[in-house]
């Protein structure tokens, strides 16, 4: 039904880069693929985006042969909040770090934390000590509606939480985008006086004074109003996360 649509992520496979399963489970069930055939085949199943999900056991027909494959070239690390995690996007596969990597043949861990963007230091470690060959940070509105960093603080926390990154990963492409176009926030002062644009400028100045104290030349800034700007609102569904279509701009 709609409901259940809007409500559970699907279960996603793809064979050899082509979906060959998607259900919506609701409580305990079963994802079949059938008739694959006798030849070797490049199996992946793309977890629900959101929600909590539990896998049980894998079944094979009789005579099937398993192996692990071999690792994909890239690496990609895609840190954020909901607008990360893509709860609108309509399917696993169809987030925008889902995207982005399967139209790139990269590998993808997503780490996208609804309302929990904050530039934890676990999370950092947890970066640190992955494997990556390209790092992704949208950094901002979960800090500019939980008011959880203030002029004093922000910079700081932010350049610390891209250090502790480069601890594990000297060399690696890392990315910041500032947050893109709310239109009910861009002016409207949080409880530490902050507006969005404050935050974007704030994250922005961090990321660059960083760059330029430690000569990072693989440290860059995306300028999120570049990707939804104020002329896209329309790819907006709430006014805060892009719709389907606009995780897909």
């Amino acid at each position: 039904s709609p409901d259940l649509v809007r409500d559970i992520s699907a279960v996603e496979v793809f064979v050899d880069g082509r979906l060959s399963a998607r259900e919506h489970v609701h409580g305990d069930g079963v994802v079949a693929v059938r008739d694959l055939g006798h030849d070797k085949k490049r199996v992946e199943v793309w977890l629900p985006h959101f929600g909590v999900t539990k896998v049980g056991w894998f079944r094979f027909r009789d005579g099937s042969e398993v192996t692990p494959t071999a690792a994909l070239p890239i690496r990609f690390v895609a840190y954020g909040s909901s607008i990360t995690l893509c709860k609108t996007a309509l399917y696993p596969s169809q987030t925008w770090p889902a995207l982005v990597a399967r139209a790139s043949g990269w590998d993808l861990c997503c780490l996208g934390f609804g309302g929990e963007c904050h530039l934890d230091p676990a999370a950092a470690r947890y970066i640190r000590n992955s494997a990556a060959n390209l790092i992704h940070l949208c950094v901002g509105i979960n800090i500019y509606s939980k008011a959880s960093f203030s002029e004093r603080s922000l910079v700081s926390a932010l350049q610390g939480f891209i250090l502790t990154i480069r601890d594990g990963h000297p060399a690696v492409p890392i990315a910041v985008t500032t947050p893109i176009v709310s239109p009910e926030r861009e002016a409207q002062p949080n409880a530490v006086g902050w507006t969005l644009g404050d935050v974007r400028q704030e994250v922005a100045r961090g990321v660059m004074a960083l760059r330029d104290a430690t000569g990072d030349r693989n440290l860059h800034v995306i300028d999120g109003l570049a990707l939804l700007g104020p002329n896209d609102v329309g790819y907006l569904a709430d006014g805060l996360h892009p719709s389907a279509e606009g995780y897909r701009v």
